[in-house]
């Protein structure tokens, strides 16, 4: 029994020892999924910035060349119109006396330098959907990087909780198996014991009886 009582304590110690390393790995398994939140939360606020700063600079842009292409069509509407002013009569092909043929071209300069300008914040809003693309391509790299990275670490975390969870049912089961049979072995003794008790009474004095007839006979 002795035997079995030092196998039963060690039992308790391996039992305690699972218990606690399972305890520190649920642990660390908590405090990853936190840092994960934390990688999602980073990973949306970081999109929700580059998708405000995109659309404030895409408004800013639609506005601009928006007005820039009305200033183009009021203008060529004006250079049309100041071109269909001729100072040739078109039957006799004579000057046509205190007509001016208006001259165009400052308007025609300030047409071309409007084209320039809308050319720019067209060539400006393409870079800068480029550069909202390739931001949020590296922003979702980042993250599947790190979010692989702690799938990783929890399905390592997730094989060691399972090991240690098998080796303290198996642990538990062994120790309660040996507690009982312990306790069956104790109860069996006493029981052996105490029937001994009662024999070697029952002997002693049935052993009297005998003497006290033999020594009335004698």
């Amino acid at each position: 029994i002795t035997e079995n009582e030092n196998l039963l304590k060690q039992y308790d110690i391996d039992y305690n020892n699972f218990q606690t390393q399972y305890n520190d790995l649920n642990k660390q398994m908590v405090e990853l999924h936190k840092s994960f939140a934390s990688v999602v939360q980073l990973k949306d606020s970081r999109l929700e910035k580059v998708r405000q700063v995109h659309d404030a600079n895409k408004t800013d842009s639609l506005d601009a060349k928006t007005k820039i292409n009305s200033n183009i069509y009021t203008l060529e509407a004006e250079i049309r119109q100041l071109k269909s002013i001729t100072d040739i009569c078109p039957t006799c092909h004579q000057h046509i006396p205190n007509v001016i043929k208006p001259d165009t071209t400052e308007k025609e300069k300030q047409l071309t330098q409007y084209k320039v300008q809308l050319d720019v914040i067209i060539n400006d809003m393409k870079l800068d959907d480029e550069d909202y693309n390739k931001a949020i391509a590296n922003i979702t790299q980042d993250y599947n990087v790190q979010s692989e990275d702690a799938n990783k670490k929890i399905q390592n975390l997730t094989t060691q909780l399972n090991t240690l969870k098998k080796s303290i049912d198996e642990c538990e089961g062994s120790r309660h198996t040996l507690s009982n049979f312990i306790q069956s072995t104790k109860s069996t003794r006493d029981n052996y014991l105490n029937n001994k008790k009662k024999l070697e009474d029952k002997i002693k004095e049935l052993k009297g009886q005998v003497d006290k007839i033999t020594s009335k006979n004698g």
